[in-house]
């Protein structure tokens, strides 16, 4: 952003804190202090709908995982609105869906989160992108997994694994977690259990402390329903501590639930 403010590239400015505000989320900066920064980031925005948009919907994902319904849905209601207006494009279809989808699945409104979801990863798919819709799609399949709809979850999660680059770490960690959940809900869980491992090892020197989390308790999960309760409380306490880390109380909360119905 220094850079576009010296050279005059105020085109660039919109992206930038579109890309700044979902670091906020997705990253390392724990919930309270992602919240500060996007109160700041508005006065960068300078009323402009695409990067106000943007920075709502993070706004409503951090909301969620401090556990205010209240204020989650009320930014991330409005933010995804302006990003809607702005028409189908492909970074604000994202951003709405991703950072709103979220926030209803931490909160547990899985119906919900399906409902944000799918008709951005159709749309996605519809224009034949092939970036950002393999992790939506990936992300949409979790959701579906954790509903009970287990075909449908297969078919998006195999989606996104089709359409995800080797590279694209989020997506790959995305589409095993999908997948995971459904082997694991069928039965199969020496299968879920290789998909938790893999997804696991990928997280090796990232920081998305949510999405860490979130693989360690599905090999938790799995663990569980495999009978080994010590392995399981080993996995638990890990995903505690990328969520405790990130401020989530309310991924927190369910997971030293998790612990305790282990224990």
């Amino acid at each position: 952003m220094g850079h576009a403010r010296r050279a005059g590239a105020v085109r660039a400015f919109p992206f930038l804190i579109h890309w700044m505000a979902g670091a906020q989320v997705w990253g390392p900066a724990p919930v309270e202090e992602g919240l500060t920064r996007c109160t700041a980031l508005l006065e960068e925005a300078g009323g402009g709908r695409f990067a106000e948009g943007s920075i709502l919907v993070a706004r409503g994902a951090l909301e969620a995982m401090a556990g205010r319904i209240e204020e989650s849905r009320k930014w991330g209601d409005r933010g995804r609105a302006m990003l809607e207006d702005l028409g189908q494009g492909v970074v604000s279809t994202m951003a709405a869906a991703s950072r709103t989808g979220l926030a209803e699945e931490i909160l547990g409104d899985l119906e919900r989160a399906e409902a944000i979801m799918r008709p951005a990863v159709e749309t996605l798919f519809a224009m034949g992108e092939k970036s950002f819709v393999s992790t939506l799609a990936a992300q949409l399949a979790r959701v579906l997994a954790l509903r009970g709809k287990l075909d449908e979850a297969a078919h998006f999660a195999n989606s996104g694994r089709e359409a995800s680059p080797p590279d694209d770490w989020a997506s790959q960690v995305s589409w095993r977690s999908a997948l995971c959940q459904v082997m694991a809900r069928r039965g199969d869980l020496e299968e879920a259990e290789g998909l938790a491992r893999e997804a696991v090892a990928l997280t090796s020197g990232v920081d998305y402390l949510n999405h860490i989390g979130d693989c360690w308790v599905d090999l938790g999960e799995v663990l569980g329903l495999s009978g080994r309760p010590d392995e399981a409380g080993d996995a638990m306490r890990e995903a505690l501590r990328m969520y405790e880390a990130k401020g989530n109380v309310v991924s927190a909360t369910r997971t030293r639930r998790a612990l305790a119905g282990l224990a």
